[in-house]
């Protein structure tokens, strides 16, 4: 007698090879051809997985996407290349409403908690080649480490998740397993201190401080170690520690931060020409005439989408990322109180880290990239967990967002 297809495990299977082919994007070698274009059949089959075997699967949009259109269509009216504008709407439509579907396909948070854990390997596994890189010295010839990644900011960002779920799989294991996954945070501290990105090493002492608050319950111990976080990080700023001669660090204390100036000042001058409805979606860049960097985004994803939605899609943006946000810091606030740390956690920190990240790059809104996928994949998994769990938790109050 034959056995059923196992369609969990084969959905599981398509999950992984979709945060694969995103992350390989930024591979500097090893490249999966035509991932450019692979990444999107992947995202497809991903959604078509669930209707195998299952005829009630909901189609319903998520509210997400419907805040997001009302707030960036106006500005195809504007745009330049509306052509240009329309296909990113769509890119974006396509990211968001796949993941939804799938996750929304999971009938327990149990369900949510293993496929979030699909996603957390794959970066566990970037981390193993990145260090890899960094043994063989690949990506290491310049002030700044980079290791397999195509540049050094993008490592301080995979560092930064790889430190969180190697955290979340090191507290939840034993024996060797626990060492192994303690390894991996160590060299995550490193590569991300390598990279020499500022943000990159805020982010990383706010996930340090952030995993020792919550493995310690004592009060005065936790006061008495975010004063010395705060000691060391005044320390480390002020040029005290360059005595470590450790050369992506000092170069990170000498950079004077991540403000991008000239990029920023021009980025702000598009919105101010175009205010209300912004100068179309996708098309700022096309605005930037900074001597030596004409037509280069202006790195930072706040900027970039105010100059290209205006204030009316800045404001809808942001009432729905708050009404979600809000929603989101219940639950976690209830999950912090556990022995372990759960996969929402770690989830609801993927999302604070790349939002940082964003404040020196443009693409919270790029969804073909990595970090872009990376976040809002995430968020409709926070979305659907959240649903999840107040169908398991009725007693919790709030409105179910959809």
């Amino acid at each position: 007698m034959n056995k059923p297809i196992d369609k969990t495990g084969i959905q599981r299977v398509i999950l992984f090879a979709t945060v694969w082919i995103f992350f390989s994007l930024n591979l500097s070698r090893f490249k999966i051809p035509n991932a450019e274009l692979f990444r999107w059949i992947i995202l497809l089959l991903l959604a078509i997985s669930v209707f195998y075997d299952n005829k009630s699967v909901s189609l319903e949009l998520p509210m997400l996407l419907w805040f997001y259109l009302f707030a960036v269509i106006p500005s195809v009216i504007f745009s330049v290349d509306k052509a240009e504008s329309i296909t990113k709407i769509l890119s974006f439509v396509v990211v968001i409403y796949c993941t939804y579907l799938y996750f929304n396909s999971k009938f327990s948070t149990e369900d949510l908690d293993a496929d979030f854990r699909v996603v957390m390997t794959v970066i566990v596994i970037f981390q193993l080649i990145n260090m890899y890189a960094v043994f063989a010295g690949i990506g290491n010839d310049g002030e700044r480490m980079q290791a397999m990644t195509t540049n050094a900011n993008t490592l301080g960002i995979y560092s930064n998740l790889a430190f969180l779920s190697s955290f979340c799989f090191f507290d939840r294991t034993v024996g060797l397993r626990k060492l192994f996954f303690a390894i991996i945070m160590a060299t995550a501290i490193f590569t991300a201190i390598g990279s020499g990105s500022r943000m990159a090493f805020i982010t990383l002492v706010l996930n340090i401080s952030l995993v020792i608050l919550f493995k310690i319950k004592s009060n005065i111990l936790r006061v008495g170690i975010l004063a010395i976080i705060v000691a060391l990080v005044y320390l480390l700023f002020t040029g005290s520690f360059e005595f470590l001669e450790i050369r992506a660090l000092n170069q990170l204390l000498s950079e004077g931060g991540t403000s991008r100036g000239k990029l920023w000042d021009k980025g702000i001058s598009v919105w101010r020409d175009h205010p209300v409805f912004g100068c179309g979606y996708a098309d700022s860049q096309r605005y930037n005439d900074t001597p030596g960097e004409e037509g280069y985004p202006f790195h930072n994803s706040y900027i970039t989408i105010l100059a290209e939605v205006g204030i009316w899609g800045v404001v809808i943006l942001t009432i729905a990322l708050l009404v979600y946000f809000s929603s989101f810091f219940k639950i976690f606030m209830k999950k912090v109180t556990s022995k372990t740390t759960t996969p929402f956690i770690i989830g609801c920190l993927f999302l604070v880290e790349l939002m940082l990240a964003a404040w020196s790059e443009s693409f919270l809104f790029a969804v073909g990239s990595t970090e872009a996928c990376t976040f809002w994949m995430t968020f409709m998994w926070c979305i659907v967990y959240r649903d999840r769990y107040l169908q398991e938790n009725q007693s919790l109050e709030g409105r179910i967002i959809q």
